[in-house]
């Protein structure tokens, strides 16, 4: 069995989009928190071909997309992590909206186990650390024993697997993995958008339903924020009720060995942008809750430089981080560091999604904090 000081107490979860890679290639994640990436596109963006001409008068060669290798690769490898999990996340919904390239991966790609299976050994040179995350196919194909097949496939590239269910297909995802999980493998069970209660019948019956498997490498995962929360929804300064962070809290008591969630932003839903709408995500430690920030009634990108900037700043959760006697806000935390360079104009705030990066940033940093202080021994 892995040693037990290298199981992990936190997992958050990534679906790799731009802001996403650049907290996972510039984080120092530590020995007690692996990332979680799901890879949701195949290919980059398509490259634009220059139209400077050659001092000969003729235009350069179309320029050669990248491979999945040479894009996803890379990534994984600059992580600093000791471990990483890799999903082709077969459990991803497609909904209104989504993009174009996405869609295209998941029906070309994913949605095919064993085109997928080949996609997930792609990774092998990096065997030491990916983790490969597999689920049931039978939602999509209603193809039976799919975890066993996948575990079978897998398992001479890579020693370590990791299982991921939830709670509407746990009972049959178990019956499968107990006939092919080791000693040093994971289970992730994603609560979805159950309530963290644990009085509640059915989280007791997973826990009961759990209870054969060595606990050491079981986490559960829950996106502490609405998927229906929206920027211009939230309340100026106030706190998200909406939001419920309380799995940070109890996922002992749930029978968990560690939790995960989606650093401190909502699942996203992989939709294409919309209209410029200022809004920010910020969490305070010292409550376990987060805080939402909004621009004017008529949004603008000025408006995180003019209200958002200095509400936060100002804010009583930034007081009371300070004054916590703990190194929440300082300059190793990136997201705040980022913050005060946007108001001190030594960094650009006119990027609306720097914003998500910079509350990833913020709230990793804290529950990396709360980790080394030893809160959650």
């Amino acid at each position: 069995m892995m040693n037990m000081t290298h199981i992990p107490v936190y997992i958050p979860v990534f679906r790799l989009r731009q802001q996403e890679q650049k907290v996972l290639t510039t984080f120092d994640f530590g020995e007690q928190i692996y990332p979680y990436v799901e890879i949701i596109k195949e290919y980059d963006k398509a490259r634009v071909q220059s139209k400077k001409l050659k001092k000969d008068g003729t235009l350069p060669k179309p320029p050669k997309s990248k491979t999945f290798e040479e894009i996803h690769l890379p990534v994984i490898a600059a992580i600093k992590s000791k471990k990483v999990f890799v999903d082709l996340p077969s459990h991803f919904i497609e909904r209104k909206g989504t993009q174009p390239a996405v869609i295209s991966f998941m029906t070309s790609i994913v949605n095919k186990r064993d085109l997928r299976t080949s996609f997930m050994k792609k990774f092998n040179v990096l065997s030491d650390k990916v983790i490969p995350v597999i689920s049931t196919y039978f939602h999509k194909t209603n193809e039976p024993n799919t975890i066993v097949a996948q575990a079978e496939d897998l398992r001479p590239t890579y020693s370590t697997i990791c299982f991921r269910t939830c709670l509407s297909s746990y009972k049959n995802d178990i019956i499968q993995i107990k006939k092919v999980i080791q000693a040093q493998d994971f289970i992730v069970l994603d609560l979805e958008n159950c309530e963290v209660d644990i009085d509640d019948p059915e989280i007791n019956d997973m826990i009961n339903a759990l209870s054969d498997f060595d606990k050491s490498h079981f986490f559960l995962i829950r996106s502490a924020l609405d998927k229906n929360m929206t920027n211009i929804g939230i309340k100026h300064g106030e706190i998200i009720d909406t939001a419920d962070n309380s799995l940070a809290v109890k996922f002992r008591q749930l029978g968990a060995v560690g939790f995960g969630d989606y650093a401190g932003v909502k699942r996203d839903d992989l939709a294409d942008g919309g209209t410029v709408s200022p809004g920010f995500v910020f969490y305070d430690v010292t409550s376990n809750n987060f805080y939402g920030f909004r621009g004017s009634k008529k949004p603008v990108i000025e408006d995180f430089e003019n209200i958002i900037i200095p509400a936060v700043l100002s804010s009583e959760a930034v007081t009371r981080m300070n004054n916590s006697g703990r190194e929440y806000l300082c300059e190793r935390n990136r997201g705040w560091s980022m913050l005060n360079g946007m108001d001190t104009h030594a960094e650009s705030s006119k990027n609306q999604a720097k914003f998500k990066r910079v509350s990833m940033e913020h709230y990793l940093h804290c529950i990396r904090t709360r980790i080394e202080d030893g809160d959650f021994i």
